[in-house]
């Protein structure tokens, strides 16, 4: 079985539901107690070739966002330690091209009904404070 699993193009488990581990003269194929564990194997395996096969992306271009991120944490920095505001992180992650979802801050309920209609549904809401 292993010699056969070694030349096949393709992926071989084993499943041996009445026996306690794998069998250590099938190593190097894995084996499985249950048939659904096998499968939910294969499945990811699946998962990982798509991915592997999807052509990688361009890294983007942060010359320039790396100069208007640092104008932000130079700003953060000049107040001393700590953290930086909510919308100095988001401005910094924009800045080196990392997508955000929207946010926009507001100090009422109807503020937040406001924002909330012009940003769209759903929305999520998060409290700021010291």
């Amino acid at each position: 079985m292993t010699e056969a699993a070694s030349r096949s193009p393709k992926p071989v488990v084993a499943t041996f539901m009445s026996v306690e581990g794998a069998i250590p003269m099938l190593a190097p194929i894995p084996c499985y107690r249950f048939p659904e564990a096998a499968v939910g194997a294969l499945a990811r395996a699946v998962r990982y070739g798509a991915w592997q096969r999807t052509p990688a992306e361009k890294a983007p271009d942060c010359v320039d966002g790396v100069r208007r991120a640092r104008v932000v944490l130079s700003e953060a920095l000049s107040r001393g330690p700590g953290w930086l505001t909510a919308s100095e992180a988001q401005d910094v992650l924009t800045c080196m091209g990392i997508a955000v979802v929207p946010s926009r801050g507001v100090t009422t309920e109807d503020g937040a009904v406001e924002v909330a209609g012009t940003l769209g549904y759903p929305v999520a809401l998060k409290g700021l404070g010291p």
